[in-house]
């Protein structure tokens, strides 16, 4: 089970910027991050293992839009409870 911090989910690109390595050497942890551009979420790191998972979910159709970040620009607040729903 992976006990990490929703705060420790999000990183901001100056802090990705100053922190590369130790952000990226977390994803070996099972740590994904959620970059956030002006605390709007702007893309996600993941390891080679989750980003074969998310190719195996878009091959058998198991996405599901929770939100639309580009048209309706959500904040990390709301990104959160939507998470946790």
């Amino acid at each position: 089970m992976n006990t990490m911090a929703i705060s420790d989910q999000f990183v901001s690109i100056s802090q990705l910027r100053a922190n590369a390595a130790d952000c990226l050497g977390s994803l070996r942890k099972g740590g994904d991050k959620i970059v956030l551009s002006h605390n709007r979420p702007l893309a996600v790191l993941v390891d080679p293992e989750g980003y074969e998972r998310v190719g195996e979910a878009a091959d058998e159709k198991d996405w599901k839009t929770l939100v639309d970040l580009k048209k309706d620009g959500v904040t990390v607040d709301e990104l959160i409870q939507v998470l946790r729903a």
